[in-house]
């Protein structure tokens, strides 16, 4: 498996939903958020973890593969409980800064396609991946 040839891609879904100004009686608007993801990819003992900064979420598995595929899962029940409750901003809530660190330090990392459930109103356009070794800590910075 390359992981330094390029991007992840989440496949494009969408959903409609009417935002908080709604539109004039009888007619229907619909607003689409587009939201470009990131996620940094690394190990904890044995276990390869994807982790979406945006959002906060976390995917596991024996792969890169594996994890990206229980994210992709994460996501997408995380988009239809937000739009089931009308709580977009439950859509915005990122991770610690330290994982931020941890993508900005990484590898380019590409693992594939990966398919979210498609709902109305929601667009993710792509998703950047990066790949980060336990050694880039003790060159680039200390995560705690």
């Amino acid at each position: 498996m390359d992981l330094s040839s390029g991007r992840g891609i989440f496949q494009a879904v969408t959903y409609d939903y009417q935002g908080p100004n709604p539109a004039p009686k009888g007619s229907k608007v619909m607003r689409t958020f587009r939201m470009p993801l990131r996620a940094v990819f690394y190990r904890e003992s044995d276990t390869w973890l994807a982790h979406c900064l945006e959002m906060d979420l976390i995917g596991d598995g024996a792969s890169p593969e594996e994890a990206l595929k229980q994210l992709s899962e994460a996501i997408s029940i995380q988009i239809h409980t937000s739009l089931e409750h009308q709580n977009m901003a439950n859509l915005f809530q990122p991770a610690d800064a330290r994982f931020f660190e941890m993508f900005a330090a990484g590898k380019d990392a590409a693992v594939g396609e990966v398919a979210l459930y498609s709902v109305e109103g929601v667009q993710i356009d792509r998703i950047d991946t990066r790949e980060y070794e336990a050694a880039d800590a003790d060159r680039d910075f200390a995560c705690v």
